[in-house]
Order: C-alpha cells, then structure tokens, then sequence
C-alpha cells in the first residue's frame, strides 16, 4: 500500500495552517475511525470550518473528502482482512503437519463450534442494540481481553 493518509498528514504538518494543524490533530487522535464520518462533523470536532477540512483533504492529493474517506476505508480494509485469508496465504507454503496449519485449524474449529451455538435471534437484538446511535456502548477488556475489546471497538 502505498503512504496511508496519516503518513501524508505527518509529511504535510510543517505546511499546514493552524486550523489545519488542528484538524490534523483530530484525525491522528483517533486515526483512521475520526475520518470516516460526515465532512461536518469532523469540522465540528476539529473545530474548523468545513471549508477548511475540504482544502486540508486536497493538500494531502485527494481530489474531496469522498476519495480522502475511500483511502482511509481502504486502510481499515487492508488492517482487518480476515484471519481465515491469512491463513490460505501462507498455508500454502507451510506443511499441513506444520504447527502453524494444527493451531489455525484448532481455532477455526473452536471459532464454527462457538457460531453453532449462536442463537440468531439474540444475535440480531444484540446487533439492534449496539447499532442503535441513541445508546452509549462501553468496550472494556482485561490482561487477556484486552485485544478483543479494541477489536470490537474498532469495527464499532
């Protein structure tokens, strides 16, 4: 891939005016998820113009905010390819006794077991809930959970 559009804004900060530093500000804090909604609210949340957010978005090379968000959905999808990808990848080169193809196989097995007990119903009223823009989520994850809490709260 090539520059992602932090690396651009870190590139581009020296030039950038003060509201445009600001701006910049506000997309690196929560990079890339701060990007993807309306062009307005992100002025809002930068407090900046939205002309501002609009000029800032053609000094990093995008032609608008539609391409600027196209490349930071692009980022999120090349970080998130799935696990099961990854494995075809490189399972291709490795020996099916190989440790590695055992442990991907162990945690696909335990991953269709954990499906197959899934209720849809509560499947779908959990998803209704956590779609729902009017209720507050909170993520929270331990020593081992850690992970899978900003996992979750990265495709939230």
């Amino acid at each position: 891939m090539d520059d992602t559009v932090q690396d651009k804004l870190n590139a581009l900060f020296p030039a950038l005016t003060r509201a445009e530093k600001q701006l910049a500000g506000v997309i690196c804090e929560n990079y890339p998820v701060s990007g993807m909604g309306s062009i307005t609210r992100l002025a809002e949340a930068a407090s900046v113009s939205t002309p501002t957010v609009a000029r800032m978005v053609q000094k990093l090379g995008y032609s608008g905010f539609p391409e600027f968000q196209a490349a930071l959905r692009a980022e999120l999808e090349a970080r998130m390819s799935s696990p099961i990808e990854k494995h075809e990848t490189w399972s291709r080169h490795a020996p099916e006794s190989h440790m590695l193809n055992r442990f991907a196989d162990a945690v696909l097995g335990n991953i269709r077991q954990t499906l197959g007990q899934v209720d849809p119903d509560e499947f779908d009223a959990a998803t209704a809930l956590l779609a729902d823009p009017g209720r507050d989520v909170f993520i929270t994850g331990g020593r081992v959970t850690h992970a899978l809490s900003d996992y979750l709260e990265l495709h939230l």
